[in-house]
């Protein structure tokens, strides 16, 4: 999970092609094709290694934040299976 910040992160790249179901999010330096599943919650697939991934995104702006906790906690729990 990649926690976006107000400074530009997470923007949309544009379109691709006619299927309005798949666009191209930028996030720090990897970008990532990517279908909404529900909500704020995408499936994607990193362009340049190929990977699969799930992307949660939150408003910067979001009176109630909740990312970065959520982030917090899968660390933990991370590195309890390691």
């Amino acid at each position: 999970m990649v926690p976006m910040s107000s400074k530009g992160d997470g923007k949309s790249c544009g379109k691709l092609g006619k299927e309005p179901l798949v666009r191209r999010l930028c996030l720090k330096h990897l970008t990532f094709l990517v279908t909404k599943i529900k909500g704020e919650i995408y499936s994607g697939r990193d362009i340049n290694s190929n990977k699969l991934v799930a992307i949660k995104v939150e408003r910067v702006d979001s009176k109630k934040q909740v990312l970065k906790l959520e982030v917090a906690v899968l660390k933990k729990l991370q590195s309890r299976i390691s």
